[in-house]
This record gives C-alpha cells, sequence and structure tokens, in this order.
C-alpha cells in the first residue's frame, strides 16, 4: 500500500485525473512552476534558515534576513516559472515575499516561543494501527515546538492570497493529521495547538482538535483512502474542472483540456477545418435554436392556458391536430420554510409507524410510493395522506382529431 501524504489525498478530492497523472501514470511532461509555489518555497527556506540560526542560540538580523531570501530568489529563478496572472511581474511577487518575512520578522523577534523539536520535520501518522495493511501517511511539520508542560505547537506557513474563515480551519486535515503523529511520538502531548501563519496578511490563526475529532478525522480518512483505492482498481479517474485548472501542469494531456491546447495554435483556417471544433459549433447553433423553441413553446403554452380558462374549454382545435389541457394535482411534502409545523407533524406520523427508514427519511417519491401499497397501516396513510400539499398542475397535450371532430359538414 503506497504511502500517501495530505497533498496526495487533496489531489484526489481536487481532481482524480491529475491524481492519477500525478502519482499512478507519472507522464514526461514539461515541467513548470508557478510563481505562486516558487514564491511560497523561497519564504519558507529563508524562513527554516531564520529557526536554523535560532537553534544555534543566534539571533537573527534583519538584514542577514533578507539576503538569505534574495540569495534564494536568484539562485533558483528560471524562465520555467510560469505566473498565470499575466498582470504582475516577477519583481511584484518578490517584493511579496520581502514584505511577509519583514512582517514576521517585526512580529516574532526575538523568536525565543519554547524549544524548537524540528524544522521540515518528517512525521508518520499510522491511520489503522495493528493493521499489517496500515494506512499510512506521512508529511512535514514546518516547525514543531515543545512549549513544556505537555503542550506543543506545529506551525505552518502560508503565502496564499486569502484566509480561510475559522471553520474551515477548524475542519482542516493536514495539520490535524500531523497531530495524530505527533501525540503518537510524543505520549506526554497533552496539548496540541495548530497554529497558521498567513504570511502576506500578517495573520496567525489557531485551532484545536479533541480526541473525539481526530477519532473522526481518522476514520474519515481511512474511507477517502478506501475511494481512492476501489477507483485505481477500476481506472476510474474522471476530469474534475475547477479554477485550479489554471495552475495544472497536465493540460497537453488531461482529457477536459487536451483539445483546446491543441487547437490554441492553429492558424484562422486550420481552426474553422478542425472536426472537433465544426462538430463544437454544430451542437452549440443546434442546442440554441432549440432552446430558443422551448422558450416560445413555454411562452405560447401559457396563452393555450390563459385562453382556455377565460373560453371555460379544456380542447382548442387546430387545422390538423388539437390540444387537450388537462389538470393533474401534484403532490408534495410540505416545505421546512413555508409550513415548518405541517412538516413536523408529518416526520411524528412517518417515524411513530416505525416505517421511518423505509421511505429514505421522507423523501418525495418514497413517500409517495408507500402510500400507493400497504406500507403504513389504513389511519396512518390517511392521515399522512392529509399532510400532503396538493397544488393543480395543468398540462397541454397534442393528439389527433377524430374523423368526426374534423366533418365541417
Amino acid at each position: 500500500m503506497p504511502l500517501y501524504s495530505h497533498s496526495r489525498l487533496s489531489s484526489f478530492e481536487n481532481c482524480p485525473r491529475q491524481f492519477a497523472f500525478r502519482y499512478i501514470e507519472k507522464p514526461e511532461i514539461d515541467k513548470k512552476e508557478t510563481i505562486e509555489a516558487f514564491l511560497g518555497s523561497r519564504v519558507h527556506e529563508t524562513l527554516e534558515k531564520l529557526y536554523q540560526d535560532v537553534e544555534m542560540e543566534r539571533t537573527p538580523k534583519w538584514d542577514d534576513v533578507l539576503e538569505d531570501y534574495e540569495r534564494r530568489w536568484d539562485r533558483e529563478w528560471s524562465d520555467r516559472v510560469t505566473i498565470v496572472r499575466g498582470e504582475y511581474t516577477p519583481e511584484d511577487y518578490r517584493n511579496v515575499g520581502r514584505r511577509c518575512l519583514k512582517e514576521y520578522f517585526v512580529r516574532y523577534f526575538p523568536f525565543r516561543e519554547g524549544k524548537i523539536i524540528g524544522l521540515e520535520y518528517r512525521i508518520l501518522v499510522d491511520l489503522a494501527e495493528g493493521r499489517e495493511d496500515g494506512y499510512k501517511l506521512q508529511g512535514y511539520i514546518d516547525r514543531l515546538v515543545d512549549l513544556g508542560n505537555g503542550e506543543y505547537e506545529i506551525h505552518d506557513y502560508k503565502t496564499s492570497r486569502n484566509v480561510p474563515e475559522q471553520d474551515k480551519l477548524d475542519d482542516d486535515r493536514q495539520l490535524a493529521l500531523y497531530q495524530i503523529g505527533v501525540q503518537v511520538k510524543y505520549p506526554d502531548a497533552r496539548k496540541v495547538h495548530l497554529i497558521w501563519h498567513y504570511v502576506r496578511q500578517d495573520k496567525e490563526v489557531r485551532s484545536y482538535r479533541t480526541r473525539e475529532q481526530l477519532e473522526a478525522l481518522r476514520a474519515e480518512t481511512i474511507t477517502l483512502i478506501d475511494t481512492i483505492l476501489e477507483q485505481t482498481k477500476r481506472n476510474d479517474f474522471p476530469p474534475h474542472e475547477t479554477m485550479l485548472c489554471d495552475w495544472c501542469e497536465f493540460h497537453d494531456l488531461c482529457p477536459a483540456k487536451r483539445h483546446l491546447v491543441i487547437t490554441r495554435g492553429l492558424s484562422a483556417e486550420e481552426f474553422s477545418a478542425d472536426q472537433g471544433v465544426a462538430l463544437a459549433d454544430k451542437y452549440i447553433a443546434a442546442k440554441e435554436r432549440r432552446d430558443s423553441a422551448d422558450v416560445e413553446l413555454e411562452q405560447v403554452r401559457q396563452m393555450v392556458l390563459q385562453f382556455a380558462e377565460q373560453q371555460d374549454v379544456t380542447t382548442l382545435r387546430g387545422h390538423d391536430r388539437k390540444l387537450k389541457i388537462t389538470t393533474t394535482m401534484r403532490e408534495r411534502l410540505p416545505s421546512s420554510q413555508q409550513d415548518p409545523d405541517a412538516l413536523a407533524r408529518l416526520e411524528t406520523a412517518v417515524r411513530a409507524s416505525g416505517k421511518w427508514d423505509q421511505v429514505s427519511k421522507l423523501a418525495d417519491k418514497k413517500l409517495r410510493e408507500a402510500l400507493q401499497t400497504d406500507v403504513f397501516d389504513p389511519v396512518t396513510r390517511n392521515h399522512i395522506d392529509s399532510l400532503l400539499i396538493r397544488t393543480p398542475e395543468p398540462q397541454v397535450r397534442v393528439s389527433r382529431l377524430s374523423p368526426r371532430e374534423t366533418d365541417d359538414d
């Protein structure tokens, strides 16, 4: 069984197709690094060096920190770094890094918060202890600190553009998984602080996990890994398009992007001659005609219903066919917004009957089907039936004229 990581799991959640490319198929591609990833790496490396100096009992100086950052940027920069947001230059991003480090330096100087256990500290998490096929994950903690008295801190540096809401971080998987590993490795860890440093915004955000929350996370992660294993057996890795696609390195291979890439470099003549382009245009044009017809059909339908009501008729004759107007009663459950009391009474009646599971927790279709059979006793069925909301739903159908109806004599 492979060794998983938070990034590996996140890749599957974001896009199964990307996950397969990255971790299973591993095609040879022209790998490029985004400017966001490049910036993040240089900031992380500089902060790691800063705390290495702290471990060596040196008090960091800002000029040294800045010099270290500049040297790393110059050494690692290449034309392979891509900028998706074309309105910004490499220097713009470099300036962001300078500001992030300066604000962090001022905020935490002289960097004496507890004893540093490790930097880029590898942690192993066994989600299914005692099983030979244990579900194992590994990760690297940016900075692990021992505060003493059984309190530890897991620090993570973020250079992302936005700070998530507190409830999002309280559900964050990565650092919570690291906490599981830390508490196994350090049994005295009675309390672990999860700390994110959003250096672009000069924000520190904290979260805590209870034993129950960690156990729930353990179970959820095992289920996610089982899903990955099952889809791997079926080779079932569909693409999932999101805003993150702009930063994906597999556009040339991805089923959702490949034709876009192929046609991007074509001349106008070649573009128009491409079979895929021609088929797409043909389908789009046909759909637009159908959509336009659907709109017109609904407009005329409303006019027919209005005319039939005004004239008190249920049939309209055309030249060669006729329209039949009928009304059926549509049954639906009471709405929790429009009639919460009726919905509560309905739920009480179903639960009291002992048939709750058989109607899929008050699903419309299941409940209506149950009322047509002998699932409920007659009294309960009548009571439930009385609580359903019925609204008239007019139907307009086209049918043939009979010979007698066409006889104009």
